[in-house]
């Protein structure tokens, strides 16, 4: 996981915002089925301080030339690793799936996003690319 703090100039910090390779193999999972398990209930032996709630509905896109959801949340504690100040917070998560892998680019700000930083993070999306490998 790599996880950069956004420029201070920016409003509703702390701004931050993380790439990720999400845990094991999605051999028959749809890009919806795996965006959902970042924002299911926890289960009964799990941190539900931790839950996220859904604003809106998850909407479809391409990044990498894979198909790819993305949904905005709200939580009150952070969703990134090392956590990201008092809360509460609003995000985004793009996921999008690569050869039963999934990925994803989590957006986050405390009490909202600058404007700037989700054009940073399409920005980010935009400019990924898949390494050719026979």
């Amino acid at each position: 996981m790599l996880v950069l703090a956004a420029p201070s100039a920016y409003s509703n910090q702390p701004t931050k915002i993380a790439l990720q390779s999400l845990t094991g193999r999605f051999t028959s999972e749809t890009v919806d089925d795996v965006a959902a398990m970042s924002y299911a209930p926890a289960p009964p032996n799990g941190h539900p301080e931790f839950n996220v709630t859904l604003v809106g509905r998850v909407r479809h896109c391409t990044a990498a030339g894979t198909t790819a959801a993305v949904f905005e949340y709200t939580s009150e504690r952070s969703q990134l690793v090392g956590g990201n100040g008092p809360g509460p917070f609003d995000g985004y998560m793009f996921v999008f799936l690569h050869k039963e892998f999934a990925y994803a680019l989590r957006l986050e700000g405390t009490k909202g996003l600058d404007p700037q930083a989700l054009h940073d993070a399409k920005a980010i999306l935009g400019s990924w690319t898949w390494t050719i490998s026979s």
